[in-house]
């Protein structure tokens, strides 16, 4: 019974705290919030308008309407360019 008690309360604990992380932005480039990719895509899901502010040696930017959030230069950005 203690057990199963121990348990849950873990489950419970594990889903609230840093298992479980919220993702908020930074509030501006210089603290810029780093994600990943999945990362990033759940942060702009639904959002209809976020903007690609630039890009320096180690990330690549983005503006949302709530803040930063940046990207590792180790994920590669599609060229976009002529896709238009």
């Amino acid at each position: 019974m203690r057990a199963l008690i121990l348990c849950s309360l873990i489950t419970v604990l594990a889903s609230t705290t840093g298992c479980n992380p919220s993702i908020s932005p930074g509030p501006d480039v210089k603290h810029a919030t780093e994600v990943t990719f999945d990362q990033l895509k759940s942060v702009v899901e639904g959002t209809p308008l976020f903007y690609w502010t630039g890009s320096d040696d180690k990330y690549h930017y983005f503006k949302m309407d709530d803040g930063f959030y940046r990207l590792s230069t180790d994920f590669k950005m599609p060229n976009f360019e002529g896709m238009m």
